[in-house]
């Protein structure tokens, strides 16, 4: 089954005082497959995407499938689509080759619904799937994933500044039972589905604005308390949020050397450059533990960094 959908973007930007108007004009085919047919491309997607997620992530979306109530699970899979943007439509239509496939939209959700079809074992169900194929041009396609993405930053953040989400607008898409959608929720949808809460921002001990402060000196800064933290490479000034959970990847400690693991990759300036690392024998004791060294990096990081580049 084959339908034509035209779809018509008219996004209107104010520079200065001047209007400006992009038209984004195109057109999408929409074929009608059954899980079945399509199962070796969701297994691709979900190969290239759990490549590139952390294990933290995956842990999450995890949560999520097992979270679920069966009738939210039920209709996700009933009502399941994907957005394929190929080389060649008309060869798209006959057959749906991976090798044709450039790229494919909301890659986490055809993550999700790929494990969850693998658990349910529907790999060979006749469920339908509603596929949209689209002629893949890169501009547009980034440029859209962009826009999408800073809409949703307006949509759920509080203020004209701040770029903390706030969950509870989240929690207000579903008008419904908080236990029509998930197991046990109670409070919040979001929190209950991926077991996240806010985080609390760490602020490093005062002193440190002044001076290099001692472990000895830095007592309750030396423990994150389940915080987060917003730190840039020292190198190419690419920015981390660390929190207990990915702070060692980030920076690396061997004996009393420290290293902020980042290979500057999107920096052409820096990117031959081998990252930043730091021998601190002088501040550390011998019996001293890897995060308590970790944390006298973090708190004296702007002094100790200072001729870095």
């Amino acid at each position: 089954m084959i339908k034509l959908l035209y779809i018509y973007y008219l996004i209107k930007i104010r520079y200065y005082n001047i209007l400006i108007y992009i038209i984004l004009i195109g057109f999408s085919m929409i074929v009608i497959k059954s899980i079945e047919d399509v199962f070796n491309i969701l297994e691709y997607v979900y190969v290239e995407i759990e490549k590139k997620l952390e294990d933290w992530q995956k842990e999450l979306i995890l949560n999520i499938i097992k979270k679920l109530t069966e009738k939210a699970t039920d209709t996700l899979i009933n009502s399941i689509y994907m957005r394929i943007y190929v080389k060649d439509e008309k060869e798209a239509l006959q057959n749906l080759f991976i090798n044709n496939i450039k790229r494919i939209d909301k890659e986490l959700y055809i993550y999700l619904m790929y494990k969850i079809i693998n658990l349910r074992n529907l790999q060979k169900s006749d469920i339908k799937i509603k596929i949209y194929i689209e002629k893949y041009d890169k501009y547009t396609f980034e440029v859209s994933n962009l826009l999408d993405s800073l809409l949703f930053l307006i949509n759920y953040t509080d203020s004209k500044q701040g770029l903390s989400i706030n969950t509870n607008k989240i929690d207000e898409l579903n008008t419904g039972k908080l236990t029509d959608v998930a197991k046990g929720a109670q409070k919040s949808l979001t929190t209950t589905l991926i077991c996240k809460k806010k985080n609390d921002k760490f602020v490093v001990h005062p002193n440190c604005k002044k001076e290099i402060v001692s472990i000895e000196k830095l007592g309750k800064y030396l423990d994150l308390n389940n915080k987060s933290f917003n730190i840039s490479c020292p190198i190419c000034n690419k920015k981390y949020t660390l929190a207990e959970d990915n702070i060692k990847k980030i920076i690396n400690v061997q004996n009393n050397k420290i290293q902020f693991n980042c290979k500057h990759i999107e920096s052409e300036d820096y990117i031959t450059q081998m990252p930043f690392s730091i021998d601190l024998k002088d501040y550390f004791e011998s019996n001293t533990k890897e995060m308590k060294k970790i944390m006298f990096f973090v708190n004296n990081f702007k002094r100790l960094t200072l001729n870095a580049q």
